[in-house]
C-alpha cells in the first residue's frame, strides 16, 4: 500500500555506511518538510558510518530557505560540489 511505497522511497531506508558524500539543507521552521526528518537522515548517515555528511540548518526558515538564503545557500552548494565531484 502507500505506506510501504513511502518507505520504500524514502532516503533513510538507503543509509548505508557507503553513501555518497551528503550536503542537506533544511530550514528548521519548515512547514511542508519537517525538520526532524531532515535531522533523522543526517544521524542514520552518521550511525552507519557515512564519511561525508554535512547538516545546514537554517534558523526560524521554512521550506523557501534556499531561495531565501542564497548568499549562504548557493556557496555552499558549489563548494559541497567542488570538493566531492569526482573525488571520491
Amino acid at each position: 500500500g502507500a505506506l510501504e511505497r513511502a518507505r520504500r522511497y524514502s532516503p533513510i531506508t538507503h543509509v548505508t555506511a557507503a553513501a555518497p558524500p551528503m550536503l542537506i539543507m533544511h530550514g528548521n521552521a519548515d512547514k511542508t518538510v519537517p525538520f526532524s526528518q531532515a535531522d533523522r537522515l543526517a544521524k542514520a548517515l552518521r550511525e552507519a558510518g557515512a564519511k561525508n555528511v554535512t547538516l545546514m540548518i537554517f534558523d526560524a526558515s521554512g521550506h523557501e530557505m534556499f531561495n531565501s538564503h542564497m548568499a549562504v545557500t548557493r556557496p555552499a552548494m558549489m563548494g559541497f560540489f567542488d570538493s566531492t565531484i569526482g573525488k571520491e
